[in-house]
């Protein structure tokens, strides 16, 4: 583990104090980690008056604090206005958190930013160390393995889970650390979409290999799910089939045009891909997203066709997740990927980012 001394060691003796009784590195490292001060700007119902300043030159607006030292005169305009105050409330994550929701994200922290570690996870095979652990409480594990445990970040952690589950959790990570594991899964999928007519040939696969490795029956798996999806998504593309209104046809012709913007968005697919992990796995968004809540359609900009899948606007699926309690940081993280959206992503989460 070279000379890197893990947060994981290091907030031990701290797991039940608050954020402000830690020691100042400890903080800083904590922040790093997702776990520091955040800030929440709200605006009341009660109002300010505050000064103004209009440099016509630039036609630039000044703060409050530039606003009270310059002076009016040719071209800088002056004067007064009201507007509602701002709420601002600061608040710890780390404060919000339960010990071994501190430890397990500590943990996680440690696995992505240790020297070396993920080239050593991929060396070693978690589902064979964990047989004599199965039974043991997360905090009682060797260091290592709590990091390995923590980057598979499964819904239900460690300790709430069955010892089965936990086998699965770790042959899972196992095939996850395989350098070829993502290509050898999407490759598949792609061979057997041109195959799904005849879905049986998966299962027949399964039971002519019963010690297949993990990586194959992640494969079998995510295979079904893929063929369930898309009988729930031919069952909502045929009830479009038979509508006779013209309108809507248009507006769904026009949604599938790369030439007109009023319809702008990504399809379901991306949608899938992009937000797998974050409230719902892939299947699951799939699921989801064939038959959305009230809330989640009105983030569809136009729906599907017998030819085409229906348009979704990430930056309102990103607001409807922060709604739902997901983490801001999280989904930063997928816009980041997501570069066509990242501007209009910033500018509505603008309050949440101060």
């Amino acid at each position: 583990m070279s000379t890197n001394v893990l947060l994981l060691d290091q907030i031990s003796p701290f797991l039940e104090s608050q954020f402000s009784e830690l020691p100042i590195d400890l903080q800083e490292k904590l922040s790093l980690a997702g776990m520091g001060e955040k800030t929440n700007k709200k605006y009341c119902s009660e109002v300010e008056e505050f000064d103004w300043v209009h440099i016509e030159a630039g036609n630039k607006l000044l703060t409050d604090e530039e606003a009270k030292v310059i002076e009016e005169g040719d071209g800088i305009r002056k004067g007064k206005g009201i507007r509602s105050k701002i709420k601002t409330e600061h608040y710890y994550i780390w404060d919000t958190l339960s010990a071994l929701e501190r430890e397990y994200k500590v943990a996680r922290y440690d696995f992505e930013n240790c020297p070396n570690h993920r080239e050593k996870a991929a060396s070693s095979k978690l589902a064979e160390a964990i047989t004599l652990y199965l039974i043991t409480k997360f905090s009682d594990l060797p260091q290592e393995m709590r990091m390995n445990i923590a980057y598979v970040d499964i819904f239900q952690k460690w300790d709430e889970i069955s010892t089965g589950q936990r086998k699965q959790m770790a042959h899972d990570f196992d095939a996850r650390m395989q350098p070829d594991y993502e290509n050898s899964v999407n490759q598949y999928c792609d061979w057997e979409l041109e195959r799904q007519s005849i879905p049986d040939q998966i299962f027949n696969w399964q039971r002519l290999n019963p010690n297949g490795i993990a990586s194959e029956q992640i494969i079998i798996d995510t295979k079904i799910k893929e063929l369930e999806e898309r009988e729930i998504e031919l069952k909502e593309l045929l009830g479009y089939s038979n509508s006779n209104n013209e309108q809507e046809s248009k507006q769904i012709s026009i949604a599938h045009s790369p030439d007109r913007g009023a319809a702008r968005g990504i399809d379901k697919r991306k949608v899938m891909a992009a937000f797998k992990g974050i409230k719902w796995d892939y299947y699951h968004w799939g699921k989801n997203l064939a038959s959305p809540s009230k809330k989640l359609e009105g983030c569809r900009v136009a729906r599907g066709n017998k030819t085409a899948s229906a348009i979704w606007n990430p930056v309102e699926i990103g607001l409807y997740l922060l709604d739902e309690g997901e983490k801001l940081e999280k989904l930063n993280a997928v816009f980041f990927k997501l570069k066509d959206w990242t501007g209009e992503w910033q500018e509505k989460t603008e309050l949440e980012r101060d």
